[in-house]
Formats: structure tokens, sequence, C-alpha cells
């Protein structure tokens, strides 16, 4: 349907074969990202990347992004077959950091994935809003954020 709409000529699959590469040549940091992780880390923290997603797109963005130096562990939903905000995730995160859930912490902007189910855990919860309201009924997070820059201190100062 598309290809017509748009009068495209190459096959199907060799469009998606462009999509699927494009995604990861095209992802680019949310701001502040990088400089939170080695914050994190320099306080020495288990840091765990838990995405929904497909295999090859999440860890090919965390690979071209050069995330995965910055963490312990990397967890994708579909390597497991399971997502968030299913509890079992955040429980393989936390296994492959050797830390418990309890008294974590789920960073994230999804208010059902991250934050409903982080706090189902026993994870403490930041919310990256990206300017959008809190509507979940769910559960609330811990603390609300505007940007990255705000998340290693108010985690540190959290852990004090």
């Amino acid at each position: 349907m598309i290809r017509a709409q748009f009068g495209l000529e190459r096959p199907v699959g060799s469009l998606l074969a462009t999509y699927r590469r494009r995604v990861i040549e095209l992802s680019v940091c949310t701001p502040g990202a990088t400089e939170c992780l080695e914050l994190l880390r320099a306080a020495q923290h288990q840091i765990a990347i838990v995405s929904n997603g497909s295999s090859d797109q999440q860890h090919g963005k965390i690979d071209a992004l050069g995330l995965r130096e910055f963490v312990d562990a990397v967890i994708v939903s579909e390597d497991l077959g399971i997502k968030k905000p299913d509890s079992r995730i955040f429980q393989a995160a936390a296994s492959a950091t050797g830390c418990a859930l309890d008294g974590s912490w789920m960073v994230g902007d999804s208010p059902m994935h991250d934050i409903v189910g982080g706090s189902r855990c026993g994870s403490r919860t930041a919310w990256l809003h990206r300017g959008r309201a809190w509507t979940e009924t769910a559960a609330e997070p811990t603390i609300r954020m505007s940007s990255l820059e705000e998340l290693a201190p108010a985690l540190l100062n959290a852990d004090e």
C-alpha cells in the first residue's frame, strides 16, 4: 500500500531493510545521556539498559551510539521473549548486574512500560517527561525530570 501511495519501485523487502538500517544510522542519544552514565559509573552504580524492541535494531542502536561501554548489561525484550512492563525483564536486568530490584532505580520516558513496570518491581522510578503531563493512575514516579542532566544529581542525592 505504501509502495503504491508513493510510487516506489523497490521491493518491500528492500525498503524494510533500508528502513531498519537507517533507523540505526540516524539514532541520536538523548542529550546528557553519556555524561549521566559517566557520573553514575564513577559513583560505582551498576547500570543496565532494558529496552523493548527487536534485537537487531535495539542492539544496533546501542552499539552505534557507543552506550555499551557505559553499562553492565543490555536486556532487549526480543532476546527474552518478554517486554516491559513484565516484571521478569526487570528481574533479568537485576540478575545480569548482580543487584536486587528492591531499592533499584528504573529510568525511562514511558509511563506504563518504565514507571509502572519499575514500580511494580519495587524500584524507585525517574520519569523523563519530555514536556508531557503525568496522566498514569497505576503509579507515580519517584522523581520527574525534564532532562537527563537532572538524573545523576537526583539519584546520587537520593542515595545519601
